[in-house]
């Protein structure tokens, strides 16, 4: 289990705005948290896919590229719903990653990071990263929440 699993419920009922709601689907914003990220809920694999798919393909068009969207996607099934949670990137790398001081620190997020449990590679950066590093590095990676309200579904 990473972290976003057991938060869900509360990022959902305290930032979440729902942005298109079905019998069988429900997209969610959730917007001025430390990781902003949109979720998928269904029951349905098939409606999780084309909804993934428009999502990416807005992505596409908000961030002006042809190529797949800066995402890190993760998905989980949990009483008979699926959830897939995605969230836009904005850069893959935060500026601490490339520091030639003591600032610097080798992380660079992907999914499970992204999901709240950090990896650091080098046992220096786990005893050296701050709550302040880490708000810093979700912050810069994070796309920004001007540009999750332009999310349409």
């Amino acid at each position: 289990m990473v972290p976003i699993e057991s938060d869900y419920k509360n990022l959902i009922t305290k930032n979440g705005r729902i942005i298109s709601q079905t019998s069988n689907a429900k997209v969610i914003l959730i917007e001025n948290n430390v990781r902003p990220f949109i979720s998928i809920e269904s029951n349905d694999k098939k409606i999780i896919n084309e909804t993934l798919i428009k999502i990416l393909d807005f992505l596409k068009t908000l961030t002006d590229t042809t190529e797949e969207p800066l995402v890190n996607i993760l998905s989980y099934f949990e009483n008979k719903i699926w959830k897939v949670i995605i969230f836009p990137r904005e850069k893959h790398r935060p500026k601490q990653y490339f520091a030639e001081n003591k600032s610097k620190l080798i992380i660079s997020p992907a999914s499970v990071d992204m999901a709240g449990l950090l990896v650091t590679p080098r046992e220096e950066d786990f005893e050296k990263v701050s709550k302040e590093d880490i708000e810093s590095i979700y912050k810069q990676v994070s796309v920004n929440n001007k540009l999750l309200k332009e999310i349409r579904i």
